[in-house]
């Protein structure tokens, strides 16, 4: 028997779902892996640096988009051998889920330094440095980058996972501790500071044994990657 039916086609709806799934695939590949880094800095470790008499070391975290936290000890050696020789003493921590994303935590060393930094070999991905502001008043605590290794760390990761860093669309983080015996005066502008967007500079005051973060903007982050230096914030006063 000869089937006469009609010919059978894609529906629209079927149709409309195979392009959405493209493109969010293509998205995603655009977008690049969302790297978050959080840099821990304390007002006593600020104040020593500033005088240009030592350089101290920090910690921070490093949050690696991962494709799925249920594999953690699968991508902890991936990112592992990606950050060797990029990063200094990357120590996975361990996997999380925010939101959509799935993350890979790692702890990172970020040298503190009383000048912006000369980049030699060493592994070094972050630097904070507090410098003298104009006509040598007050202190500027920035967040450096090298860029070099930056562009190591993306070739790796588009290997990998066959998509770059992008730290625009990351959230680039400092949080400010001041273990001093008094409160801080420290002056921020065109970041969030403990969630709050702050755009023109102002000046606040930390108390004792209390904590503020201070986070980037998507535009400082996107300086950050392209000039490979950011302002976080400024030392005021009795701070210096």
């Amino acid at each position: 028997m000869v089937d006469v039916s009609p010919p059978t086609y894609p529906t629209m709806g079927a149709c409309l779902l195979k392009h959405l799934l493209f493109s969010t695939l293509l998205l995603l590949v655009l977008a690049g892996c969302r790297t978050d880094v959080t840099v821990d800095v304390y007002s006593s470790d600020l104040k020593r640096v500033a005088t240009g008499e030592t350089s101290l070391m920090t910690s921070a975290t490093m949050s690696v988009e991962i494709p799925s936290a249920s594999e953690c000890d699968k991508y902890s050696t991936q990112i592992t051998n990606i950050m060797r020789g990029v990063v200094k003493d990357f120590k996975p921590q361990g996997c999380e889920q925010k939101e959509m994303n799935s993350f890979l935590l790692g702890e990172i060393q970020v040298p503190l330094l009383p000048i912006l930094p000369v980049w030699t070999a060493t592994e070094e991905l972050f630097v904070v440095a507090v410098v003298a502001g104009r006509n040598g008043k007050g202190k500027h605590v920035l967040l450096a980058l090298d860029q070099n290794k930056y562009k190591t760390l993306n070739k790796r990761m588009e290997n990998e996972f066959a998509q770059g860093v992008n730290l625009s669309k990351s959230k680039i983080t400092m949080i400010l501790y001041n273990d001093e015996r008094g409160p801080m005066k420290y002056r921020v502008g065109g970041v969030f500071v403990n969630g709050d967007p702050i755009v023109a500079g102002t000046t606040r005051s930390l108390n004792r044994r209390k904590k503020v973060r201070i986070e980037a903007s998507n535009v400082g982050a996107a300086f950050l990657a392209k000039h490979g230096v950011l302002a976080f914030l400024g030392l005021v006063g009795g701070s210096q």
